[in-house]
């Protein structure tokens, strides 16, 4: 973190690695609705993001993706051979850990939901952007910090969740694909759920109301403060995805991930907005917040 304000994440995909028949995929879900979007290489920061593909107006409906192609805690509770076990590791350790196990768990299989699943983050040996897939050496530069805490904090968590998976609902994979393929199949998911998953009102307290959730296309966008969509659950409890403002074709779409301090955006989404760049050196915005948050 020591160098010039990072830019938006680069854990994004990029053109080349969205598969073809993500659209395709999605489209072909009952209740789904693709509209005049495309993903190409972002112009907001590193990786895809979404565009236009003709001029749209304020409220006009972008996309809409299906309950039924979301990866949430519902639909892990509801896994035939999955959902008893998480459901018990959502009680002891949350739904984030529960939801990391189902993910995980379709990371290490052939499944239906393939098209969307390689469109995840997955470890660059080159640039592993994400604090979960740093070496100790990288992590140790942001000691005296609270982000050093953060990132402790999640490395520990993720650690311990692998060897519960491993010993209960993933045993079966481990016997199947090997303990290192689990352990980096967690850690992956893990690293997909703190920067790219949504919380969104279904309506009601039910099964899995308030938990994290990925949503396919949702998350290809990039953040700014200043989001040009809107999206909320909608008829058949679909995710529908609205135009902030009129835009023109081909402009880029974007979503606000929240405003958190600066060690949140680094240690969970893997980048720092730009905007909220106060200096050159992150590591000492890091540490400014770090009394507000840890006393």
């Amino acid at each position: 973190f020591s160098a010039p304000p990072l830019t938006p994440p680069s854990t994004k995909e990029t053109p080349s690695m969205i598969p073809p028949g993500l659209f395709r995929w999605l489209a072909a879900m009952p209740g789904a609705h693709v509209g005049p979007v495309r993903v190409g290489p972002s112009e907001c920061g590193m990786g895809g993001g979404l565009y236009l593909t003709e001029r749209v107006s304020d409220g006009d409906l972008l996309f809409a993706v299906p309950h039924s192609a979301v990866m949430s805690v519902e639909a892990a509770f509801a896994d035939p051979r999955l959902g008893t076990g998480l459901a018990a590791l959502s009680e002891s350790d949350g739904d984030r850990a529960a939801l990391a196990g189902f993910v995980a768990s379709k990371l290490l299989a052939s499944d239906a939901r393939s098209p969307y699943l390689a469109t995840l983050p997955a470890r660059s040996a080159v640039d592993p952007q994400h604090m979960l897939w740093w070496g100790r050496d990288e992590v140790s530069l942001l000691e005296g910090t609270g982000a050093h805490r953060e990132c402790l904090r999640l490395r520990e968590e993720v650690d311990e969740v692998a060897v519960t998976l491993s010993g209960d609902t993933l045993q079966s994979d481990v016997g199947r694909c090997g303990q290192q393929a689990v352990d980096e199949a967690v850690r992956a998911a893990y690293v997909s759920i703190l920067s790219r998953a949504f919380t969104i009102d279904a309506g009601g307290a039910g099964v899995g109301a308030g938990a994290p959730a990925l949503i396919p296309l949702l998350d290809t966008m990039q953040h700014s403060a200043h989001a040009t969509v809107r999206y909320s659950y909608g008829e058949g409890r679909r995710v529908e995805v609205f135009a902030v403002g009129g835009h023109a074709a081909g402009a880029e779409m974007t979503i606000c991930y929240g405003t958190h301090p600066d060690m949140v955006f680094g240690a969970h989404y893997g980048f720092v907005p730009a905007a909220q760049a106060a200096s050159c050196y992150t590591v000492l915005r890091l540490n400014e917040v770090d009394a507000a948050l840890f006393g």
